[in-house]
């Protein structure tokens, strides 16, 4: 069947086609990008991309070193203790405890980390997450995950942050001495992931370039 699309068209879905695998992928946050909380602090996650926590919700951290919907044959690994609490520790500034200026970090961590469909522990008005993390052998010992908690109140609902918003980081998160077996899966647990950040192969590169090429001569042709 011939297509009846406009010859000028045609380079550009050539161009969007290929643009299609790196529009933004709902499940993975660039950090080669700057991320901010609202009130400007910056995010720091290591360079490294990180993988939203609904997509490992509720699994233990065996099955997904066991090959768990191919994480780590993909490139992604745990966040170490180093990682994490760098990541943690700015967003939630040197507020460890229960404070009104943590309310920007859980603001951040939900519209970003939390993903679609991460549970949550909820009881009276605040809601818990937490995260398997940590390197091998970081947490004593090969049959243990570094297990954190973080918390965060929330009066008008899950997702509703109004100004009375307060996040809570618990101290296990920073040096690594609350541990989890890797077999057990806990319904409120997602792992830390990260990777190396993905950046397109240059000949991904040089054929985007020849898309937007052809655009340009098809516009030249139409205003002869």
């Amino acid at each position: 069947m011939k297509s009846n699309m406009p010859n000028f068209f045609k380079p550009l879905a050539l161009a969007i086609t290929l643009l299609l695998p790196f529009s933004a992928n709902a499940a993975i946050i660039d950090g080669t990008t700057v991320h901010t909380t609202s009130d400007g602090s910056i995010v720091n996650l290591s360079g490294l991309d990180w993988l939203t926590w609904d997509v490992t919700d509720g699994i233990s951290r065996q099955a997904i070193e066991n090959g768990y919907g191919g994480l780590f044959a993909d490139g992604w690994r745990y966040a170490s203790i180093g990682e994490y609490s760098a990541m943690m520790s700015t967003v939630f500034d040197t507020y460890t405890g229960w404070s009104i200026d943590n309310s920007d970090g859980s603001e951040w961590l939900y519209n970003n980390l939390y993903g679609s469909n991460t549970e949550f522990y909820q009881h009276n008005n605040f809601d818990r997450q937490y995260n398997f993390y940590g390197s091998d052998l970081e947490c004593f010992a090969p049959t243990h995950s570094c297990f954190g908690g973080y918390r965060f109140y929330d009066s008008d609902g899950l997702g509703g942050f109004d100004p009375h918003a307060r996040g809570s980081i618990a101290a296990s998160e920073f040096n690594g001495t609350s541990n989890y077996n890797i077999k057990y899966a806990h319904r409120f647990a997602a792992s830390a992931l990260v990777r190396s950040a993905v950046v397109p192969e240059p000949s991904v590169l040089a054929l985007m370039g020849l898309g937007i090429f052809g655009i340009g001569l098809s516009r030249r042709k139409l205003k002869k």
